[in-house]
């Protein structure tokens, strides 16, 4: 159905495609299933963070046709107030998108234009992502409680809309500004990405070693380090592969002193960045996708890794209810000792035609 009438939704994300992540999945999904009702206007960067290098094929600080959707890259010198206010004013948008809740160049300053510059009524829906989940909120603590208390003095009004993509994620939500009784919160669940029939790899050797991926960005939420402490005490042969941007430097310096202090029988390799259309065919040659996180409010690459047949090991800090075969395993982030158990003993149950069937057939029920 065409709509006549299309209200215009402006979206706030810290970066999109040709970029990698969670976040940006969920918008593609999200514009791929609405965008005959509605017209989607993307703010975001012209790179990844901590990249000196923009993204190949695009217009910077201006709009670019992406899809179905209208796109501005921004470069780092123009994420400012002057430059939001003039694409605030551009359009009569119904409302403001933001992916977040604290990023300062794509959620707070949109915010404050809204609440002292605007001054208007303008429907503003903001997504935290999982960040409101515990172990999310121990990183950079101080000035989260700094910003948290600044937004519920002064920011909150009954225009802001909480999405939550899982009950789970209301009731974090709710814990968070439990002093606020007319907090408005709606349970949206994020599109998954389409299912799409792959040609499932058969060979995987058990015997030799386990194969093991890391894919996600590379940040203190994803948890790297503590897979990388898990793997220094296991004891099995491992080949552990991590894919993903560099997000934060500084934690990577971390996570490599860790790999340094690797046992022989652990060896760790970093691949770089891939282009999202390649990460099928990259989860299809492993046994097994760890991923540690701190918080995640979808996951959409724990689908991918399902739908290509690798089963996933999961900290309890996502939606995701385990399986009762080895498809997807959730293990406490306390459990330390389980999760060096489990890796260990991971190839001694493994059969690769049945495991990667039953990871598939687990990837279609959660969506």
């Amino acid at each position: 159905m065409k709509f006549k009438f299309k209200p215009k939704i402006l979206v706030f994300v810290p970066y999109y495609l040709p970029s990698f992540g969670g976040p940006l999945k969920t918008i593609v999904n999200l514009t791929n299933e609405l965008n005959d009702r509605y017209d989607f206007f993307i703010v975001t960067s012209d790179r990844d963070p901590s990249s000196k290098k923009r993204y190949n094929g695009i217009k910077v600080n201006s709009w670019n046709t992406v899809g179905k959707v209208k796109v501005f890259y921004c470069s780092p010198n123009r994420k400012n107030i002057f430059t939001y206010i003039k694409i605030f004013k551009e359009k009569a948008y119904s409302a403001v998108y933001l992916n977040s809740f604290f990023s300062y160049a794509f959620t707070i300053l949109p915010l404050l234009i809204v609440k002292f510059y605007l001054n208007s009524s303008l429907k503003v829906i903001i997504a935290p992502r999982g960040e409101f989940n515990s172990g999310a909120l121990k990183i950079k603590k101080i000035k989260k409680i700094i910003y948290s208390y600044f937004f519920k003095i002064f920011i909150i009004s009954k225009n802001i809309v909480f999405q939550a993509s899982s009950e789970i994620e209301v009731k974090t939500i709710q814990r968070k500004f439990n002093f606020y009784k007319k907090l408005n919160i709606f349970e949206a669940p994020d599109f998954p990405s389409p299912y799409k029939k792959l040609n499932l790899l058969d060979n995987l050797d058990r015997n030799n070693h386990l194969r093991l991926i890391f894919l996600s960005r590379i940040t203190p939420m994803k948890n790297l380090d503590f897979l990388l402490r898990v793997l220094k005490n296991c004891s099995c042969k491992i080949q552990f592969d991590i894919y993903g941007p560099i997000t934060d430097i500084n934690y990577w310096n971390k996570c490599s002193y860790l790999i340094s202090e690797m046992p022989s029988n652990v060896f760790v390799s970093y691949q770089g960045e891939k282009d999202p259309s390649e990460v099928s065919n990259i989860f299809a040659k492993y046994h097994l996708f760890a991923l540690p996180t701190l918080g995640e409010n979808f996951g959409h690459v724990i689908i991918e890794s399902l739908f290509a047949g690798t089963p996933v090991i999961l900290s309890n800090n996502t939606p995701w209810i385990p399986s009762d075969n080895w498809s997807l395993k959730v293990i406490p982030l306390s459990d330390f000792d389980k999760w060096i158990e489990y890796i260990d003993s991971f190839l001694n149950k493994f059969d690769s035609k049945s495991t990667r069937n039953d990871a598939v057939i687990y990837g279609k029920k959660l969506i």
